[in-house]
């Protein structure tokens, strides 16, 4: 399996990663730490879906894409649970909580994330998608912000 989580790239652009910029990404007050786990690019996509419909506007998705085998040797455990999206069976099906408890492991997870396959989103195909999404009856539209369901359906 891999997992996804979005990022703001800014943040992971140094050599080495401003450890106190990855944290923000991370919400460290935030445990466990919430990632999508998928197996191909359906699945994928469907998890972008589920992300930008949760936005209040259109704006570039930034995201990092890592195998789960990566987290083996930090010992963080990854437990599926309810996601909080408008995409009710993404939330059911994809969503994964990150047990990250120790300095170490939240180390290695910047790590990780640093020398992960970094992916963008622009606000033109993320449009497109919730179009479609939405059209199809996927996503909860009450769940959405008005500002994106404006943005869609001009």
């Amino acid at each position: 399996m891999r997992f996804l989580r979005a990022i703001k790239r800014t943040r992971w652009n140094d050599d080495p990663v401003d450890k106190s910029a990855a944290l923000l990404d991370l919400a460290p007050i935030e445990r466990p730490l919430s990632f999508w786990g998928f197996e191909n690019q359906a699945d994928e996509e469907r998890i972008i879906v589920a992300l930008a419909s949760t936005r209040r506007y259109l704006s570039r998705l930034d995201y990092v894409v890592f195998e789960e085998f990566e987290l083996y040797p930090l010992g963080i455990q990854c437990i599926q649970s309810q996601g909080e999206t408008p995409y009710a069976s993404v939330n059911r099906r994809y969503h994964y909580d990150l047990a990250v408890i120790t300095d170490r492991q939240i180390d290695g997870l910047i790590r990780i994330i640093s020398n992960s396959e970094r992916k963008t989103y622009r606000p033109i195909q993320l449009k497109e998608l919730l179009i479609d999404y939405v059209k199809k009856g996927h996503l909860d539209t009450s769940r959405m912000e008005r500002v994106l369901l404006g943005k869609l359906c001009p």
